[in-house]
């Protein structure tokens, strides 16, 4: 926690831009618009060092800040609106793609990524899975990308990073379009314990993806400088 006399905040009324500022620090699976903004608040205030007071606001306006900051976000990959007033707020070094129901994501190691650095390459082994977003009966799983990647990795000395999900109906599809893209460039990991893994990163598969069908990316509309020319580009050959 930075002191108070750091806080770039420090004596601001609550704001859309601390709001988005905030989302940062709070990561979770399933958390309603209230319960963001009375963590954003407390946040604002411990940052801030003052008394609560000078950060009162109707609860309708402040639930409105975080609506319009949760919404921004979602736009740059960081924030997933799941259902009523239900959000998902991405992990530091994790994107969030698209608005289907089901998953498809990517973990790493840490260790495979620092030893790639070390050889000067810009990809490492990578696992790219999928699964199910609702059960049988049509219920939302909220914690189901987390709870996959857990049961895999279970014997890992490393805790993994799973730095990319990507929300699809055809969940099935694009992970097999991916892996057979991954595969015809020979970028398999033969050496892997286990299936799916390839040498790549994830700003390479969220390329894959938008040249598979730039719309699975919504809502998305500024992407990280290194992909966003490729999603100008993509866009701008879909309006032709």
């Amino acid at each position: 926690m930075k002191n108070p006399v750091d806080y770039k905040y420090k004596d601001q009324h609550f704001s859309q831009e601390i709001a988005e500022a905030l989302l940062a620090e709070i990561w979770t699976s399933r958390l309603s618009i209230p319960s963001i903004r009375k963590k954003l608040l407390d946040l604002h205030l411990i940052k801030s060092g003052e008394h609560p007071n000078i950060f009162d606001l109707p609860d309708p306006e402040a639930d409105s800040i975080v609506q319009e900051a949760l919404e921004k976000l979602s736009k740059k990959a960081m924030t997933s609106y799941i259902h009523r007033d239900i959000w998902r707020i991405a992990k530091p070094d994790q994107w969030i793609f698209g608005t289907g129901k089901h998953w498809v994501y990517l973990y790493y190691t840490p260790q495979d990524k620092q030893d790639a650095a070390s050889k000067g390459k810009s990809i490492w082994s990578c696992r790219i899975g999928k699964t199910d977003g609702v059960d049988e009966n049509g219920q939302i799983k909220y914690d189901a990308p987390e709870t996959r990647v857990k049961n895999q990795t279970l014997s890992y000395r490393q805790k993994p990073i799973t730095a990319l999900l990507i929300r699809a109906d055809k969940h099935t599809a694009l992970e097999t379009a991916i892996h057979r893209i991954l595969t015809l460039r020979e970028q398999d990991d033969p050496n892997a314990q286990g299936n799916s893994w390839f040498f790549t990163n994830p700003r390479e598969v969220v390329e894959i993806v938008a040249n598979i069908n730039l719309d699975l990316l919504s809502p998305v509309i500024m992407l990280p400088p290194v992909l966003n020319a490729i999603y100008q580009r993509r866009r701008n050959n879909n309006e032709k």
